[in-house]
């Protein structure tokens, strides 16, 4: 179950709250009634099979990490280190065949020219990437004696169903969760200021992201697994590539303020995980904008611990780039359209490296432009469900594929959906810099007071309304049901 549901929203969200506060002064009841949160919200969402998987895994973390813990103290560390890759290719082993086989079997058909087909479907479970990198950053920071091995199961598995974090977000080691927990508090202050951030996650995602999935879907259902029969002009499929880009963005950034906002209302600080990358003016910030805590996972535990007196030279730095984005690009997703996205990046980030192009205050327009660019098919790539749908639609932005330049189909999506998509470029905007500037400079104290207040009163309204449009439907994120 994801965040924007009817059914969380009106009964889950509020039912939890009541429980878990109400328990503040009894550490350990609080504790357990977390748990029991976090199972029935991926219950909700999952199905029986799935909560078995994931309960099995905390099982075995448990027993692994507690071993791990006795191992690491003995004189020879090889063993240690033999215990972590074996532990580290299980959860692999488990997450390989719900979300890589089909595209292995790809591979193999292409490479043997064979017709193999999978006897049967496998459905991915719900926040399956997520709760296996959780898992394997808890026990590299036993293995690197960041912490302790857990004793109480019930803490440990807290931390990798945590519902606010487990199907979107964002990523958060297992050390920082147990000082997060420990330190964590509410007022009423805090608490106000989540559930302001939950609302205009929530608006975001209902209002702004799920209205302009209408255009995308509609556009890029004509192009599903390479279909030719329907070419799609130029100026309707550059119209999908920017409703694909402005979706993907609000969804990423809107289920993002909405688990902030969640971690919050329980008392848990939880650090940007988005900072306005379609705000940037370099590709290299904005990938170091986009999915931070991501980023910051890969280069924390997929290389050695290194200290700060180590700098590495252009060639370790490159090989870091390469490796961490094509790590990345996997973690989204298996086929050819993210092996494409990977290697997009990382050629951009080198040659920006080399070139030493780096966020500057001259030729913002341009910079602007140039950033924005990218970011289309940044997005797009991800967006793809083949690679001959990726081959197709390429090839009509392009005007490659036998297409018209113009239909009447581009005037009717604009002007059925140009308050979405006005909408949404709006609030980007707002939230940049000259904006920001305008605000703390230009206007009056008084006037900034009464604008505050006037934002206040029309996120209450547009979270209502988001709440009506949920009871039309349940919108499930594209993006985030195969994570």
């Amino acid at each position: 179950m994801f965040f924007s549901n009817i059914l969380f929203v009106i009964f889950f969200l509020p039912t939890a709250l009541f429980l878990y506060h109400i328990l503040r002064s009894h550490s350990a009841a609080q504790k357990a009634t977390l748990l029991i949160l976090n199972i029935i919200f991926y219950s909700m969402g999952g199905n029986t099979p799935h909560l078995i998987l994931l309960l099995g895994l905390i099982f075995f973390d448990y027993l692994s990490g507690i071993l791990l813990g006795l191992i690491i103290n003995r004189p020879k560390v090889r063993y240690s280190r033999l215990f972590l890759y074996f532990i580290i290719i299980f959860h692999l082993a488990v997450l390989v065949p719900f979300k890589y086989l089909d595209f292995i079997i790809e591979l193999y058909n292409n490479i043997f020219d064979n017709k193999l087909i999978m006897p049967f479907t496998l459905t991915v479970p719900l926040g399956i990437s997520f709760y296996t990198l959780r898992a394997i950053s808890y026990h590299v920071d036993v293995y690197r004696k960041d912490t302790v091995a857990c004793k109480n199961p019930i803490d440990l598995a807290v931390y990798i169903t945590f519902f606010p974090q487990l199907l979107t977000g964002p990523l958060v080691s297992y050390t920082e969760f147990c000082e997060e927990f420990k330190s964590r508090k509410i007022d009423r202050d805090i608490f106000y200021k989540s559930f302001e951030r939950f609302a205009i996650g929530l608006i975001k995602v209902v209002l702004i992201a799920r209205n302009l999935s209408h255009v995308s879907d509609n556009i890029f259902m004509v192009t599903t697994y390479g279909n030719t029969s329907i070419p799609v002009p130029v100026l309707v499929s550059w119209l999908g590539a920017a409703t694909c880009t402005l979706q993907f963005y609000y969804e990423f950034t809107g289920f993002s303020d909405m688990s902030i906002g969640l971690c919050g209302l329980l008392g848990f600080e939880c650090k940007e995980n988005y900072d306005h990358p379609l705000l940037a003016t370099s590709i290299t910030s904005f990938c170091a904008k986009f999915n931070i805590s991501l980023r910051l996972w890969f280069e924390k535990y997929a290389f050695k611990k290194s200290s700060a007196k180590d700098i590495p030279n252009e060639d370790q730095q490159v090989s870091k780039i390469a490796l961490i984005w094509l790590l990345t690009g996997l973690w989204f997703g298996s086929g050819w359209n993210y092996l494409w996205w990977a290697v997009i990046i990382i050629t951009a980030l080198v040659l920006e490296m080399i070139m030493q192009i780096k966020d500057q205050s001259d030729k913002m327009l341009q910079r602007h432009i140039y950033v924005l660019s990218f970011s289309v098919f940044f997005m797009l790539l991800l967006r793809f469900d083949s690679a001959d749908q990726m081959r197709v639609f390429l090839s009509y932005m392009f005007g490659l594929g036998g297409n018209s330049f113009y239909s009447s189909r581009f005037v009717m999506f604009i002007s059925e959906y140009k308050l979405t998509m006005a909408s949404s470029l709006v609030c980007i905007l707002l939230s940049s810099t000259p904006f920001k500037s305008f605000m703390e400079h230009a206007v009056s104290e008084k006037e900034r007071n009464r604008m505050i207040s006037l934002n206040y009163l029309l996120i209450i309204a547009l979270y209502f309304f988001s709440l009506v449009a949920l009871t039309r439907g349940y919108y499930k994120p594209r993006f985030f049901l195969n994570l």
